[in-house]
């Protein structure tokens, strides 16, 4: 794997901890991938 994808999780950690912050109460955060790895989906929720 390179450099970048061994990243990936902790970048979309990061995207969805914003989102979850930004979201006005009541809101609605969807969060998706077009990836079937675990670690980037499974594990980052």
């Amino acid at each position: 794997m390179t450099h970048i994808r061994l990243d990936l999780p902790a970048i979309q950690t990061k995207l969805l901890i914003n989102a979850l912050r930004s979201v006005k109460v009541g809101g609605t955060v969807v969060y998706s991938t077009c990836s079937l790895a675990p670690n980037q989906n499974d594990v980052v929720v």
